[in-house]
């Protein structure tokens, strides 16, 4: 089990751990970020979720057996499946970004949507913070820019220094790895 060496909180939602790894592996740096944000949406979508898949068992249609009633419940057991998962994303899920052994892994979970990125180390520029302007007012994001494209890895930060202080943590990270990197190479020669 890993140790922890220090934490720091960068926002409500945002931690970030300094971990020592068993066996001798190389400590490791974990940024979470947990989603919940607005309760609203959330239940919004979970019961109308739970409305849509009651509707869909009790369609009642003059030809109760027809392909008509099958297929309108089938579309609203879908759709609240659908918005089932949505609910479930935002009030269950969490990212990690993970920086160890050389490269940096974007995990979402519970729900692994969208899946597991790992991305090495030496393809790695730079994370930055963005900014993004919205009907609600301006939301801040992380973005991790790699030479083949960039990757948003966290979203709806409420203020542009917290996204700034995890692109900082995430760059000091890359720059000590790549010295490291460095230095055991030019050892070798």
């Amino acid at each position: 089990m890993a140790k922890v060496l220090r934490e720091e909180k960068i926002a409500p939602r945002v931690t970030a751990q300094w971990l020592e790894m068993p066996r001798g592996e190389q400590e490791s740096l974990v940024i979470t970020f947990r989603r919940f944000r607005n309760p609203f949406t959330v239940v919004a979508c979970l019961l109308t979720a739970y409305m849509f898949l009651r509707f869909s068992l009790r369609v009642d249609h003059p030809e109760r057996d027809g392909v008509a009633s099958w297929s309108v419940s089938l579309a609203l057991f879908a759709l609240g499946i659908a918005l089932a998962w949505v609910g479930g994303l935002a009030l269950l899920n969490s990212t990690r970004v993970v920086m160890r052994d050389q490269a940096l892994i974007i995990i979402r979970s519970p729900i692994p949507w969208p899946p597991k990125r790992v991305i090495p180390l030496t393809s790695v520029d730079i994370a930055r913070a963005l900014t993004f302007s919205g009907e609600e007012g301006p939301t801040f994001a992380l973005e991790i820019v790699t030479d083949q494209a960039a990757h948003r890895v966290i979203s709806g930060l409420e203020a542009h220094h917290l996204a700034q202080r995890a692109a900082t943590l995430i760059n000091l990270w890359i720059g000590q790895a790549r010295a490291g990197t460095e230095s055991q190479t030019s050892g070798i020669a």
